[in-house]
């Protein structure tokens, strides 16, 4: 595994944390803009965000969003961003609902799932643009070199040899 790999990953988990603690505080907002209902002071309600925020990370790390093996193409991360994002709206109203003990409300944490897949998902084509960015500039590429002879790979004389390097 390569260094660069490990802190990319660790990167993307950090951004999706921040990108989703930004969703629900811009959730919150837009919630007291559209209509002036009584919402819990920002500062109770960010307590709410950042612990909601974990259990989105939570969620992504078990659904394998931050695996170093294994690259997904942005469509499967997209899918599983949508997913994990689910799971963690749904655990999270759970958990309003039956604690009792604090009301949020529930258009904001609502709100908050969709604002953040899209946050979630530009944070994720920003840092895909940022590895390609660093491999172009050789930061982080692992060089390779194969020996072996042209019969030996089953390439025929005229052909040319495509590489894929997983």
């Amino acid at each position: 595994m390569s260094q660069a790999k490990l802190v990319l990953t660790l990167a993307t988990l950090f951004l999706d944390y921040l990108l989703v603690v930004g969703a629900f505080a811009a959730s919150y907002f837009l919630r007291d803009e559209l209509n002036n209902a009584y919402l819990v002071p920002f500062e109770q309600f960010f307590v709410f965000a950042l612990l909601a925020a974990l259990i989105y990370v939570l969620i992504f790390a078990y659904l394998g969003l931050y695996s170093i093996e294994r690259a997904r193409g942005l469509v499967d991360q997209l899918f599983g961003v949508f997913i994990g994002a689910l799971a963690a709206t749904i655990l999270a109203g759970a958990t309003i609902y039956f604690a009792k003990s604090f009301d949020y409300s529930r258009l904001v944490l609502g709100t908050a799932m969709p604002v953040a897949v899209t946050f979630v998902w530009l944070g994720r084509l920003l840092v895909r643009g940022l590895e390609r960015w660093l491999y172009q500039h050789e930061i982080g590429a692992t060089r390779v070199l194969i020996i072996g002879s042209v019969s030996a790979t089953g390439i025929h004389e005229g052909e040319t040899p495509v590489l894929s390097v997983i």
